[in-house]
């Protein structure tokens, strides 16, 4: 009876597990990394693919913050090998001061220019301020379609070294905020091209699941904000 109790337990577990957040994305730390590579979790070692503003898009950092921990300047070369230090030496906590100081963690998106939709589709999945939650939106559409810039800027990230989100492109519009557009079946920009609101930067493809989508997500001074605003 015992045994019996047990299996019953395992088996709704896992039906709740698999049910859960059909959508959602993986959260930071999501570099691809061994974690026998790095003993120690407040050090990041770059790797081939890496900038500083993947790395610090992994771990939900400002990159201004990470530029500073780790003596950086514009624009912010990394050599593979580098060991990056991903938070202040000695004891940390949410709150302290080394966290970007110099500019507030919020901004209305009614004091934001209105961003563009980066593809058509239907959202199937929404931001969420909740552990493990979708830190951004999804959208359905058909294999192959465009995505856009939401606004101008540059294109900081492209490729795909950064797990969880496949094929990603990140574009940095301003000092504060950052987009990216995740799991593209191809990418047409590349590290340091400037691109317009509207150009197309990539195709739809396909998730971690084999599910057509696009993951995109705003982040302001390193922190996900909810785009759904920004879009409207």
């Amino acid at each position: 009876m015992s045994y019996r109790f047990q299996f019953f337990v395992l088996c709704v577990l896992s039906f709740l597990l698999l049910g859960c957040d059909r959508y959602s994305t993986p959260v930071a730390p999501i570099i691809e990394q061994s974690r026998s590579d790095n003993p120690h979790p407040d050090l990041y070692r770059v790797g081939d693919s890496d900038t500083l503003y993947s790395i610090a898009w992994a771990y939900q950092r400002d990159y201004r913050e990470l530029a500073l921990l780790n003596h950086l300047s514009p624009p912010y070369a990394l050599r593979v090998g580098q060991w990056l230090r991903i938070k202040p030496a000695g004891h940390y906590h949410a709150g302290s001061t080394t966290t970007s100081p110099s500019v507030p963690l919020f901004e209305s998106p009614r004091a934001s220019r209105r961003w563009q939709w980066p593809t058509q589709g239907r959202v199937v999945a929404r931001f969420s301020n909740k552990p493990f939650a979708e830190k951004g939106i999804s959208l359905t559409g058909r294999l192959g379609q465009p995505v856009v810039a939401a606004l101008p800027g540059m294109v900081v990230y492209s490729g795909a070294g950064v797990r969880g989100y496949g094929n990603l492109i990140i574009i940095k519009h301003n000092q504060n905020y950052l987009s990216a557009y995740a799991f593209n079946q191809r990418n047409w920009v590349k590290d340091d091209d400037n691109v317009a609101a509207g150009q197309e930067i990539a195709e739809m493809g396909r998730d971690n699941m084999g599910r057509v989508r696009l993951y995109f997500e705003i982040r302001y001074n390193g922190r996900p904000v909810n785009p759904l605003p920004y879009l409207r």
